[in-house]
């Protein structure tokens, strides 16, 4: 995994702190995200603000986006 940081701000972790993003891997040595997630799920922001909240890995295979055209042409 890679971590973003833009103007001193963590990326990553603002994302999963306003529930925006989920973090998949809860047994990273780095349980920074686990810990904003958690949070942000208790405080029900974003995408925790649904009742039934699907991960990305489990919503993908059902909406694969096929573009008619390939853009970079």
């Amino acid at each position: 995994m890679a971590r973003v940081k833009c103007n001193g701000v963590d990326v990553n972790a603002e994302q999963v702190r306003r529930g925006l993003a989920w973090v998949k891997d809860q047994s990273a040595k780095d349980r920074t995200l686990s810990k904003l997630q958690n949070e942000a799920r208790s405080a029900r922001r974003g995408l925790w603000s649904r009742e039934s909240p699907v991960p990305p890995w489990e919503w993908h295979p059902f909406h694969n986006y096929q573009p008619t055209e390939d853009p970079y042409q």
